[in-house]
């Protein structure tokens, strides 16, 4: 059995990224299996023509897989930890607004099967957050796969 305490401690700070990416990856297949709630969210932004919502939906489906797998395999921390930061506030700005403006009723980012208020979205992104930029303080080489 392995303890905790036996870790390298660079791989425990690693743990906070790979969880946010476990979870971009879950949310990003729920997406693909069941894409008609995300569907619906693209369209009441009223971004994109419908045409393109479609697309949209897979393109945004396979990044968000993609991008939660190469946080779990800790590609390129230095660059992907930042991204992510920067990313997830984007998102919350969207998901804030689209409530607000009452074009949404969530953040549309658990694909209807976890519908939080944008109160507990708000945090749940400042949790991610925060546990990304635990893991940023992680050495780089912690996050290499052997």
């Amino acid at each position: 059995m392995v303890s905790f305490s036996s870790l390298p401690q660079p791989f425990l700070l690693s743990l906070g990224a790979r969880l946010v990416g476990a979870t971009f990856v879950w949310t990003g297949v729920i997406k693909a299996i069941a894409p008609q709630t995300f569907y619906n969210h693209l369209s009441s932004l009223e971004w994109l023509p419908g045409k393109y919502l479609r697309t949209a939906v897979s393109v945004a489906a396979g990044l968000e897989f993609g991008w939660g797998f190469g946080l779990v395999l800790g590609l390129c921390p230095s660059i992907t930890l930042p991204a992510t930061v920067a990313l997830i506030i984007a998102l919350t700005a969207v998901s804030w607004w689209g409530v607000k403006t009452g074009r949404a009723l969530d953040c549309g980012c658990y694909g209807g099967y976890v519908q939080p208020s944008i109160t507990q979205s708000i945090l749940l992104n400042g949790l991610f957050i925060a546990l990304l930029l635990v893991s940023l303080r992680a050495s780089p080489a912690s996050f290499e796969v052997s």
